[in-house]
């Protein structure tokens, strides 16, 4: 009785390794962007978020503008819900 090895195995690893890749590419792409216009949407605001704190400061002194800017600086909350709130 003569046996046959399958390749099935070895041909769907090769093709399954190039498959993912480009959605990890993808990902990775989409993460880049997304930062990419944080970044500018930060820049572009942050003459806002000076004027902002500067106000909290004055209204309720360095401590709490200071609370806020870390909150600020680690995305936990944005401008516009500071403001609203």
């Amino acid at each position: 009785m003569k046996y046959f090895r399958c390749n099935h195995a070895g041909t769907s690893q090769s093709s399954a390794e190039p498959a993912s890749a480009p959605k990890t590419d993808r990902a990775d792409e989409l993460l880049r962007l997304k930062r990419s216009r944080n970044r500018a949407n930060t820049i572009r605001n942050w003459s806002k978020v000076e004027d902002y704190l500067m106000r909290v400061e004055k209204a309720n002194g360095f401590a709490r503008s200071w609370v806020l800017r870390e909150r600020l600086e680690q995305g936990q909350v944005s401008l516009d819900e500071l403001m609203r709130g």
